[in-house]
């Protein structure tokens, strides 16, 4: 999983909440027995985390315990008591961290904060009533929500890092939505991504599909309006493999022909207006069929197995994912006509050359 893959394994990849850190390190270098460190605030900003972090910077062990675990207050302090008195053979000391303290009992905490020979640091989601009780014993530090800007840098980087097709727009979304949990916000980043390459590959299915299938002028309109721009490369591998008689394959071509001979003369001279002339090549492609086939399997055209690396480059270079990349290859390739050394910007090879080239 995502989250588990870029969880943070050092403090300088800790996310936000850098001052609140140098407040548990200054904490810890001056702790004196009898007193604990409260950390509160909301879910996903890294209070655990920070902890375990600030351990193994330290080569301090962490003696862990939860509320979670369906045990007493009692019980907890009697276990973190129990293992303070066993010597730690590789590490220089111990913090003991007690989680989810809000639904604990005060006394035993307090009892347990007296009696460590080790800084107890307790987290709790909020600095409730009863925890307010704690207050003679504890520093308190709050956690903040990061911002939905440093969220959203964040998942483009994660997933520019794991080449996830997923527009941009859909992480502002989830950055604006998560209510500044970053632990939320890469959970529905994985799940977006498998969505839209879910969607994805159903929509082309079924763009294809229709046209190949239908003998309706009308559907086949409605299938090129909503089509992508990899629509042509599909038909295209898949032409032969859909029609049987050599005069629709022939057809069928030939309209493929027409539609790439707009799309350039629309990119070369930014002809929007012919942009209705290569919709219409695509309606033709199914207009060429004598009668429709059943029992048709597609393949994915080799074109995009073959551009993938290219478009991987396109995307990094403009932080953009891997299918908006396809969006800009026309711009580049004229960009590159003009001034070659453009060409060095992306880190293009032959291979990449040759694939601007088509």
């Amino acid at each position: 999983m995502i989250l588990e893959k870029y969880e943070p394994s050092s403090l300088k990849e800790f996310l936000g909440n850098k001052a609140q850190l140098k407040m548990i390190l200054d904490w810890l270098s001056k702790w004196e027995k009898g007193e604990a460190l409260l950390i509160y605030g909301p879910c996903g900003v890294g209070k655990s985390l920070s902890i375990k972090l600030i351990a193994k910077e330290l080569s301090l062990e962490l003696v862990e315990s939860y509320a979670s675990d369906n045990r007493s207050s009692a019980a907890i302090k009697d276990s973190l008591l129990k293992a303070v008195k066993q010597k730690s053979m590789f590490y220089k000391g111990k913090i003991l961290l007690i989680d989810d303290a809000e639904v604990l009992e005060v006394k035993p905490i307090m009892e347990l904060i007296q009696k460590s020979e080790y800084p107890v640091i307790i987290i709790a989601g909020s600095y409730s009533k009863k925890l307010r009780l704690l207050h003679n014993f504890c520093t308190l530090v709050r956690f903040e929500k990061l911002g939905k800007e440093e969220i959203e840098d964040y998942l483009k980087k994660i997933s520019l890092l794991e080449k996830l097709q997923v527009d941009f727009r859909f992480i502002r979304k989830i950055a604006s939505q998560c209510n500044g949990d970053v632990r939320a916000a890469l959970i529905d980043l994985e799940s977006l991504n498998s969505e839209q390459n879910r969607d994805y590959e159903e929509n082309i299915f079924n763009v294809i599909r229709t046209i190949f299938k239908t003998k309706s002028i009308a559907s086949a309109r409605e299938a090129a309006e909503r089509t992508s721009d990899d629509v042509v490369a599909w038909l295209e591998e898949n032409i032969a493999n859909e029609y049987r008689n050599i005069e629709e394959i022939a057809k069928a071509y030939e309209y493929l022909a027409k539609a790439d001979l707009f799309t350039a003369r629309i990119t070369r001279r930014q002809s929007w207006s012919l942009q209705k002339y290569s919709s219409l090549a695509i309606i033709g492609v199914a207009m060429s069929k004598k009668r429709v086939y059943l029992n048709s399997s597609y393949s994915t055209p080799l074109r995009l197995h073959n551009d993938k690396k290219t478009l991987e480059k396109i995307g990094a270079a403009l932080r953009i994912s891997k299918r908006r990349a396809r969006d800009y290859v026309f711009l580049i390739k004229m960009l590159i006509k003009k001034n070659p050394s453009i060409a060095e910007k992306f880190d293009f090879d032959e291979d990449d050359l040759q694939f601007m080239a088509l």
